[in-house]
């Protein structure tokens, strides 16, 4: 039915429901990265996060909020699993990107080296590469733990309020976030920022159909924040890569037009999403709480929708 609560549609039944399309995604990708599947570890890392992101707002509307934290941190665990083979892909497509907004031709030149270079070492950078196997087999185990704890959440009583309090936690985070990476623009804490603007976003589509246009709208401009930092996110990646081996395969002339050439692109992206994140945040959190608990009890009363709370 899709990553959202429908109209008469319980809340506890439909985040039971919402939870399980998740995790049977990430079921579906683990297969595919057994089979080795292009884009397999994305996706699978994608629907881990989107299953996080439910249980962090659903955790404040059940009774064992120890149980859901677990389980949260287990999916959370279970995508680091797969990280660094994502980090290698991100670092590619990253630099992929960056030729198609470079226009100088030397700092081109500079980028087609280093993306000749990444094809034919992919592996290179890692210090201690992690074994694909033993990688989903412990992705397997965490998935099947997390099953067990949310299996009887449907019949669980979720009413509005909390539901309501998680988004307002989620907004305030996010928007904490925006502000220390305003004040210091360090790469980690831009990346802080992005996954919990992420889980703000996630949010947003959960509860969607409250009002489309208020809470459809957020998640749309949250969605191209979180592509805006991702890219940054990815570029830090690269340009420490550079620094770290760019000696080996450039000379240090080219070695500076690389990392010069991306700071320059990662620049002009902070400014952006901090522009951005300012409009998206410019509401403190409890007016924004009282707001969207408004819209919300509004949808649950039939003012904007047949909802059953």
């Amino acid at each position: 039915m899709g990553y959202m609560l429908e109209s008469g549609e319980a809340f506890g039944a439909g985040l039971h429901r919402i939870c399980f399309e998740e995790l049977d995604s990430v079921s579906r990708e683990l297969a595919r990265i057994e089979d080795l599947q292009p884009n397999a570890i994305h996706e699978c890392r994608r629907h881990l996060k989107k299953s996080r992101s439910l249980l962090q707002i659903a955790r404040f509307a059940l009774p064992d909020k120890k149980a859901a934290r677990v389980a949260a941190s287990c999916l959370g665990q279970a995508g680091r699993l797969f990280a660094s083979r994502r980090d290698r892909e991100a670092v590619g497509e990253c630099l992929d990107r960056a030729l198609q907004a470079v226009e100088e031709p030397g700092a081109r030149l500079v980028c087609e080296r280093i993306r000749a270079h990444l094809e034919s070492a992919p592996g290179r950078g890692d210090a201690a590469p992690v074994d694909l196997e033993e990688s989903i087999r412990e992705a397997w185990h965490l998935l099947d733990s997390v099953r067990a704890t949310v299996r009887d959440w449907s019949a669980w009583e979720v009413g509005a309020v909390p539901l309501c309090h998680g988004i307002r936690r989620s907004y305030r985070a996010a928007r904490d976030s925006m502000k220390r990476g305003r004040d210091k623009k360090d790469p980690e804490i831009l990346h802080q920022w992005r996954k919990h603007a992420k889980h703000l976003r996630h949010h947003m589509m959960i509860v969607s159909a409250a009002w489309p246009a208020f809470f459809g709208m957020m998640e749309v401009e949250l969605h191209a924040l979180t592509d805006m930092l991702g890219e940054i996110h990815d570029r830090a990646l690269l340009m420490l890569y550079l620094e770290r081996q760019g000696s080996e395969f450039l000379a240090p002339c080219e070695q500076e037009t690389a990392l010069v050439t991306l700071q320059g692109l990662t620049d002009r992206e902070v400014s952006l999403a901090l522009r951005a994140g300012e409009r998206l945040f410019s509401e403190k959190p409890a007016p924004f709480g009282r707001r969207i608990s408004g819209y919300i009890e509004s949808w649950v009363t039939g003012g904007a929708g047949d909802f059953k709370a």
